[in-house]
């Protein structure tokens, strides 16, 4: 019987080491994968800082380029003007000499914008090739960070409305709890819509003091005056947010986007911003499962 006992309680034994050989394996495994998500992480990181200084030089460098050529074209318009006077006017040898000087630097000067456009525009197309690669990386940390919470960096449905603000207007209006919570899903998914039809133009356009040409609320639009009339600011600020961030990233159509946002400043987020992020949340859950060690 003890015989029997101490065989059973060996197969017991010799079956939980397995296990626990197993889950160590596992563990080894998770950990390896971990420290490969780490690494892509940081190089994602380092390259979003490097491709973001380059495409901030290109564009830079690109648009010095185009002054450039503005100029040139300036003094080609103007050495062709000189010269065609020259040609009505005078005939003598020394007019000739002038002429054919003028002749050569008008040559030169048109060799010069014809290179500089080329690379202006080779410019432009590096800077598109590299802002495409920065958006991949962008589609990336939006998918991660879906379900993470929104004090800091996360992810933001534009077009969305905050339903507590139409909760709030509904509570000033109906008595009844749940007919104020029905009526307030009601309004808040009415609104929504309107945000979301792009037939619908509640913007108008001013200049700035630097005279930049830009798009802001049309305060005197019928539909935003009555919205504030009935249901209060608090909704109608939540309204014409919604509507200035969907006019400035998805202006096309104005339907739903996801974006990367920093919730603390407001604004969408910078993909440097984005990885630093979720590098300083790896590492303090690195720290915690430390501490717990």
């Amino acid at each position: 019987m003890l015989a029997e006992e101490r065989k059973l309680w060996q197969r017991e034994k010799h079956q939980l080491q397995l296990k626990n050989i197993e889950l160590e394996n596992q563990i080894d495994m998770k950990k390896n994968e971990l420290e490969h998500c780490h690494k892509k992480l940081q190089h994602m990181n380092e390259r979003a800082e490097s491709e973001q200084k380059k495409a901030e030089n290109l564009i830079a460098l690109a648009e010095k380029r185009k002054r450039e050529n503005e100029k040139l074209h300036s003094e080609i318009i103007e050495l062709k003007d000189q010269l065609q006077a020259k040609q009505a006017v005078n005939e003598d040898f020394e007019a000739q000499k002038n002429i054919k000087a003028l002749e050569q630097m008008l040559k030169e000067k048109e060799q010069e914008l014809t290179d500089l456009s080329e690379f202006y525009n080779a410019l432009i197309f590096k800077e598109r090739s590299n802002n495409d690669e920065l958006q991949g990386a962008r589609k990336e940390l939006i998918e991660g960070l879906k379900n993470h919470s929104k004090i800091y960096i996360g992810v933001k449905t534009l077009g969305d409305l905050d339903l507590k603000a139409f909760q709030v207007a509904a509570k000033r209006r109906y008595t009844a709890l749940e007919e104020a919570n029905e009526r307030a899903v009601e309004l808040c998914s009415m609104w929504e819509d309107y945000v979301g039809d792009s037939n619908w133009n509640p913007y108008k356009v001013i200049m700035d003091e630097t005279g930049k040409i830009m798009e802001i609320i049309d305060e005197e639009d019928k539909k935003l005056k009555n919205l504030k009339t009935e249901l209060g600011d608090e909704v109608y600020k939540v309204v014409t947010t919604s509507l200035m961030e969907l006019n400035e990233h998805n202006s096309s159509g104005r339907y739903k986007i996801q974006e990367l946002w920093n919730f603390k400043a407001g604004r969408k987020a910078t993909l440097k911003e984005g990885v630093a992020y979720i590098l300083k949340q790896w590492n303090a859950l690195k720290n915690m499962k430390r501490r717990r060690n």
